[in-house]
């Protein structure tokens, strides 16, 4: 899906803050924009959440940006601009949808719901999901991005997965 870092670093040498922004776009556009899209309830707001993000990044310093873990940096960044978005502006299940989610017991029904299981989970958890098995990226950049030791991602990873199995498949109500 993201070219790589070194690539990202062809286009980071020099040149103007615009130019560095032009090209974050071309090597991490369609991440962000993905990333956006699935961490927000509503992918209406993906296009909102995005350019913010690239004003965040084109505020920043040049001496911040470092080319070497760019890609890890830059995801950083949205994710401390997606979960502000999602503090101030919250998407909480009402009491009739978290019956409804939990009464189901046929686990293809509630497959159905899976975002509605997603974001059930810590906002940690679902950017480590996302990031890790949606994009492909190593789980040591994703520990760079939440800022948590390696060896626990991991163990966030597994945890998180497991409350999504036995939300779907057990039917337990317990939450992350």
């Amino acid at each position: 899906m993201a070219k790589t870092s070194e690539n990202a670093a062809e286009n980071a040498g020099g040149g103007t803050a615009g130019e560095w922004i032009d090209g974050v776009v071309r090597t991490y556009g369609d991440l962000l924009y993905d990333f956006c899209q699935a961490m927000l309830w509503s992918p209406a707001d993906a296009p909102d959440a995005y350019r913010s993000i690239l004003r965040t990044l084109a505020r920043r310093r040049r001496t911040e940006r470092f080319v070497r873990y760019e890609r890890p940096w830059i995801l950083q960044i949205a994710f401390r601009e997606l979960r502000g978005m999602k503090k101030r502006s919250p998407r909480l299940l009402t009491p009739a949808e978290q019956v409804m989610l939990d009464s189901n017991p046929d686990p293809r029904a509630r497959m159905r719901f899976r975002d509605s299981y997603f974001h059930r989970l810590p906002i940690e958890s679902q950017c480590l999901l996302l990031l890790r098995d949606k994009c492909g990226i190593p789980v040591s950049e994703v520990s760079a991005v939440l800022e948590i030791p390696e060896a626990s991602a991991r163990l966030q990873r597994l945890q998180s997965l497991r409350a999504l199995e036995s939300w779907i498949y057990g039917g337990e109500r317990g939450t992350a």
